[in-house]
């Protein structure tokens, strides 16, 4: 562009410079003799009509005042005749030819050419207007490139270089998940991530290195359940995948999460066991509270107090009638609650109000 842009402009200069020149040319010589030219002609024919008009009618005096043969005469007044005649056709096509000339065909090549010079000068201002700007445009799009260019270079080296470092190497022995363990659940999770073409996002993790012994287990305890699960305490852990087996366990921690805590119950897995793998479901029990010789009734006959709900009362059978007895309660389960105070082994209660 650079080498075409002055060709262009140079042309659009002598575009204009010609169409200026054919039309200064036209006003002051090609239209006078255009005009002179067809006129000219005109007058000829005429003048050759006049002439063969004159000859055909001094052949007629002659041959009417000599003695010449029929024949003869007949041939050249016919001759003379046809040459009126062609040269009565010729000036009429010339007179028609003059007034198309100067009526229809100078004034068009006129306005043809002054559109021309119009033309040209547009052609000219736009031209001079445009190109250096086109080819301003062109540099700067050329070096925007050339800056992409060494950009994507950069970052193609950086690219090769991150490439040699995607050699992952695993930080220890194991197994491998894909995806990432919360809570024991595993998400996120997809060969097809690694496979060729895959999108990885940034701080992804797509997949996960575990030693699968020593096993712990993470499991969850309602909140009203919570009071009950103490650190030390014991438990017994089934698989989901064997529900026949018993694993001794042990709490070692409670979380202390208000939204949901959860505990951690260390097992050891035993030879037949080796399957259990990190991942896999269970159901831990334990008993959070036990006593032997523990006093219980059903909680339909255990009674608040209408004022003090922390007081508890009773309806113990007596001889002289029913005999509303205070109470003090412990924990509650399956319906019954614990009587800590106010009644022994062997009293008899009602099971309604009296």
């Amino acid at each position: 562009m650079e080498k075409s842009t002055p060709l262009e402009m140079a042309a659009a200069e002598r575009a204009r410079r010609i169409a200026d020149e054919d039309m200064k040319r036209f006003r002051s010589e090609d239209r006078a003799f255009e005009e002179e030219s067809i006129r000219f002609q005109v007058r000829s024919y005429q003048q050759y009509l006049e002439y063969e008009k004159e000859e055909l009618k001094q052949l007629e005096k002659m041959y009417r005042s000599r003695d010449l043969t029929e024949e003869t005469e007949e041939i050249i007044l016919k001759r003379a005749r046809f040459y009126v005649e062609m040269y009565t056709f010729y000036l009429k096509e010339a007179e028609r030819m003059r007034d198309r000339i100067l009526n229809i065909g100078l004034p068009r090549q006129e306005e043809a050419l002054k559109a021309a010079v119009e033309r040209t000068v547009v052609d000219f201002d736009k031209a001079r207007t445009t190109l250096p700007l086109a080819l301003s445009q062109k540099q700067v799009a050329l070096e925007k490139s050339r800056y992409d260019r060494t950009k994507a270079t950069e970052k193609l080296t950086k690219l090769r270089k991150d490439r040699e470092l995607f050699t992952v190497k695993a930080p220890c022995d194991g197994v491998v998940y894909y995806g990432r363990c919360v809570q024991g659940n595993w998400s996120g999770g997809s060969i097809n991530k690694l496979l060729r073409g895959g999108i990885i996002q940034p701080d992804e993790v797509v997949m996960t290195v575990v030693q699968p012994r020593p096993l712990f287990i993470r499991a969850t305890v309602d909140e009203k359940d919570m009071a009950y699960v103490t650190a030390g305490g014991g438990c017994k852990v089934v698989p989901t995948a064997a529900p026949d087996a018993r694993l001794d366990g042990k709490v070692e921690k409670v979380g202390q999460v208000p939204s949901g805590g959860s505990f951690e119950v260390r097992v050891s897995v035993g030879p037949g066991l080796l399957a259990l793998m990190p991942g896999m479901a269970c159901a831990v029990k334990l008993v959070p509270y036990a006593k032997e010789e523990a006093i219980t009734l059903p909680v339909s006959v255990v009674f608040e107090d209408e004022l003090n709900d922390d007081k508890h009362y009773v309806y113990r059978a007596g001889s002289s009638g029913p005999e509303k007895r205070p109470v003090q309660v412990g924990k509650r389960a399956g319906g019954r609650v614990e009587i800590t105070d106010g009644l022994k082994a062997g009293d008899e209660v009602l099971m309604a109000k009296p």
